[in-house]
């Protein structure tokens, strides 16, 4: 019989939803580390159960996309296959779900528990026949006809009452903790679980979660506890911290209860510490910032999370920009690999060195929390590795053109700097949008919001191109604003801003603008005399 050759395309979803709906930095980073796990179950079972090959993404990369690429060699049962792979996804879906209610010591599950989990995943596949030598055309129907399969979604409609979880807002809330005062969260189902014998770091008091929360929660809750914001807010500071005794002793005191939001006074309230141990954890607390004082460490309370996304990618890897098509695959398989050791060079270098945490990085895309103190040198050491690692050594061999006109594989990045306090979801749906008004504004660019506790929002965007040197010159400022000027400068600039500016917000005079921009310097650095 003879055997024809067939693209497989495999996708699970939903991506947004079920990453970005978190209350915790746990929270976050399982909802992606679950969605890669679950890809690479797929791919397992397409590779070593039917002899797949993958073209994309690369295998060897430890985070996976939601979704794969591959080429099979069949002559029938194609449906069997799909169907077995999505099966095996769903199995192994099911037995995170059992591994975190065994984490949280919960004995029995609640009605509605299976249902949750059997439909949250939305899975597609797909294949397509390769006619003759024709990849091209068989990689451009694929994509198409996903495409269309996505636009016609069938639901299952729950019907579900009652309290909504905390996390995401949508689902029953099927376990929850008793708030401080012993009762329960108001319009729990009469089904609901409570958890017990589990830090309030974990889960906190009053806190009620749907199925697909818990197992974010819980799923990893044995390795090492993902950093909370608070923590990634002082890591620049946490070396130092460690060389202080009255830290170790504050942070002994509340043992397995610690977390870095307890460095900062506003939080020492009987709704963070039992009210009998709340006047001694106050008085360390009040020797450790006497400490900090006297070694000169300063605590940040404004972090940032970095996300950025290659741009052109879908007409990037369709070989849309070749102009000889006859090589796609290999074309492919190549960005594959180049992506895979950029992802791997990032997470390695974003959290080895301490920068920050990564959450996910994909080689193309990119998300993390980064530390103020090394955002901008994090940002230009990203995308210079990008230039040359990736389009770089691309173009060596498959040169990219538009018009007859040569163009650059770049990505386009967004940065939300956020009060620790900030909801973790509005950061990140900020973080995204910034990345794309950095799309927007033409690619290639990268887009800054700052969302200040009090309310306010500043953001812009700046190109890389020709404008790398601004991220130096801005992180030269900020450290020449904490060492050498009164802050009071940018509110005095920014009025005398207003004033010279026409209408339409042009400086109207740039002489005298620049005249007034020393003067206000010179007045408000430090080694200034008053007197003069």
């Amino acid at each position: 019989m003879n055997q024809n050759t067939y693209l497989f395309l495999f996708t699970i979803g939903p991506v947004q939803s079920f990453i970005a709906q978190a209350r915790k930095t746990a929270d976050l980073y399982a909802g992606s580390r679950i969605l890669s796990e679950l890809i690479n179950e797929a791919i397992k079972k397409f590779v070593e159960g039917y002899s797949g090959r993958v073209i994309f993404p690369n295998p060897d990369n430890k985070a996976k996309p939601n979704r794969f690429l591959g080429k099979i060699e069949f002559s029938n049962e194609l449906k069997k296959i799909g169907q077995e792979i999505e099966q095996t996804v769903r199995q192994a879906f099911s037995q995170m779900a059992e591994k975190a209610l065994n984490e949280a010591r919960i004995t029995q599950k609640p009605q509605g528990f299976d249902e949750q989990i059997h439909n949250q995943l939305e899975i597609f596949w797909l294949f397509e026949p390769v006619q003759g030598q024709d990849f091209t055309s068989a990689y451009e129907n694929i994509e198409k006809n996903m495409g269309a399969i996505k636009n016609v979604r069938s639901f299952k409609q729950l019907a579900e009452r009652g309290r909504k979880c905390s996390v995401d807002g949508e689902k029953n809330a099927l376990f929850y903790k008793k708030r401080e005062n012993g009762q329960e969260p108001n319009h729990l189902n009469r089904n609901a679980v409570e958890v017990k014998n589990i830090s309030d770091v974990i889960f906190a008091k009053g806190e009620a979660l749907s199925a697909i929360s818990l197992i974010k929660r819980f799923l990893y809750i044995n390795e090492q506890p993902f950093p909370s914001v608070a923590s990634i807010a002082t890591l620049n500071a946490q070396k130092k911290l460690a060389e202080v005794p009255e830290y170790n002793t504050y942070k002994d005191y509340f043992n397995e209860e610690w977390d870095e939001r307890l460095l900062y006074e506003e939080n020492l309230t009987e709704k963070e510490i039992p009210k009998n141990k709340l006047n001694e954890a106050k008085s360390k607390h009040s020797q450790l910032h006497k400490a900090l004082k006297e070694n000169e460490i300063k605590l940040y309370k404004y972090y940032a999370i970095l996300v950025f996304d290659g741009d052109r990618m879908g007409k990037i890897l369709s070989g849309a920009y070749l102009t000889d098509k006859t090589d796609l695959q290999k074309y492919q398989s190549l960005i594959s690999e180049l992506l895979s050791n950029y992802a791997k060079w990032a997470t390695e270098y974003v959290n080895n060195h301490s920068f920050g945490r990564t959450i996910y990085a994909g080689g193309d895309d990119f998300v993390g929390f980064i530390n103020l103190e090394y955002l901008f040198d994090v940002l230009n050491e990203l995308r210079e590795k990008f230039e040359k690692d990736v389009n770089q050594a691309l173009q060596q061999k498959y040169p990219l053109k538009e018009n007859n006109m040569p163009i650059d594989f770049t990505f386009s990045a967004g940065v939300c700097i956020a009060h620790y306090k900030t909801p973790l979801g509005v950061v990140l749906k900020t973080a995204k949008k910034m990345e794309d008004k950095a799309k927007e504004a033409g690619r290639n660019a990268l887009g800054i919001a700052v969302l200040k506790h009090s309310g306010e929002q500043h953001e812009t965007t700046i190109h890389w191109e020709n404008n790398a040197e601004n991220l130096v010159r801005i992180k030269e400022i900020i450290q020449a604003l904490e060492k050498d000027f009164s802050d009071t400068w940018i509110k005095n600039i920014e009025q005398e801003f207003t004033l010279l500016c026409d209408n339409n917000q042009s400086i109207k005079d740039k002489e005298i603008f620049l005249y007034e921009l020393q003067r206000l310097l010179k007045r408000s650095s430090i080694y200034h005399d008053k007197s003069k």
